[in-house]
């Protein structure tokens, strides 16, 4: 009767340890969170239970990654397996007359409607007060940062045409999606170089402005190093022409070193006329893995 009564009892508890409270990971562009997890108690060779993974999508481009789930204890007391991982293909949000509709997708822990996990084999002396169970998500991005720039003749007289293209300017207006990596914004300066061109100078400060591990672009997903200073892809067109020459660039990447990165490029550019207006985009390409807070889940020894 007793053992009947503790069934019961530990299937109110498994039925009822759902949706608490749920660990989320708010990004720019993806949502990450776990929404239904064991809470409380579990006892070892009984209790069986299974992970709900939501993942959103506010980008306006499809996103593809990594998602896997964790727990703190080795693999030979059961549990979650290491590199638990499923592959992701998000479709992208809905833009509808200025607003933006995330696409939500859930995942299940472990595949398979009949699946669980359960913690087994575990000496006395091996459980601590609790373990921790977490998620992240991989995955990779290009984006474009895009404005104008106007570039005056240097032989006109300061006048008119010098207040809406000016020698010295920091530029804020830039259009971009938001994302982890954003351009902060752009210190624009010129230099005349002769009576018809002039020396367009850029220093474009980069922000990461997301809490999360930024990785170097085309990283693959299952390399579980996690590199010091990532090397993100880093591109600067200017009316979709590659005329700049960038400082400190490692190829086509720029290494990040703190939260904000600043780099200088410069080009000379031909002004024959009284002034010209260009566009100028910043291509930039790179892995971002994001992590929920863990979960803490106090395990007992079963019978």
């Amino acid at each position: 009767m007793r053992k009947i009564t503790l069934s019961l009892i530990l299937l109110c508890f498994l039925s009822a340890c759902l949706n608490q409270v749920t660990p989320v990971t708010e990004g720019k562009d993806i949502n990450l969170a776990i929404v239904d997890y064991p809470t409380g108690e579990l006892y070892t060779n009984i209790d069986e239970f299974r992970l709900e993974v939501e993942v959103e999508n506010r980008a306006k481009n499809p996103v593809q990654g990594l998602l896997c789930i964790s727990d703190s204890l080795s693999d030979n007391f059961g549990g979650i397996p290491s590199g638990d991982c499923q592959d992701v293909m998000l479709e992208k949000a809905e833009e509808i007359e200025g607003e933006i509709y995330p696409q939500k997708t859930t995942f299940f822990f472990p595949r398979g409607s009949k699946a669980s996990y359960k913690y087994t084999q575990i000496p006395q002396e091996e459980i601590s007060e609790s373990i921790s169970i977490s998620s992240s998500f991989q995955y990779e991005l290009t984006t474009i940062a895009s404005t104008k720039v106007c570039l005056k003749n240097p032989l006109l007289k300061e006048d008119e045409i010098s207040l809406s293209c000016p020698k010295e300017i920091i530029i804020s207006d830039i259009k971009q999606d938001q994302t982890p990596l954003m351009i902060d914004s752009i210190e624009q300066t010129i230099n005349t170089i002769s009576n018809s061109e002039v020396k367009l100078n850029l220093k474009i400060k980069i922000l990461q402005e997301e809490p999360g591990i930024l990785l170097s672009y085309n990283q693959p997903y299952y390399q579980e190093i996690e590199e010091l200073y990532p090397l993100i892809g880093f591109k600067v067109l200017l009316d979709n022409q590659d005329v700049f020459n960038c400082i400190g660039l490692k190829g086509n990447s720029v290494e990040i070193k703190e939260s904000e990165t600043v780099i200088k490029c410069s080009s000379t550019i031909p002004v024959t006329q009284d002034f010209i207006e260009k566009r100028l985009d910043i291509h930039l390409g790179y892995s971002f893995k994001l992590r929920t807070e863990p979960i803490q889940i106090k395990l007992k020894k079963g019978e």
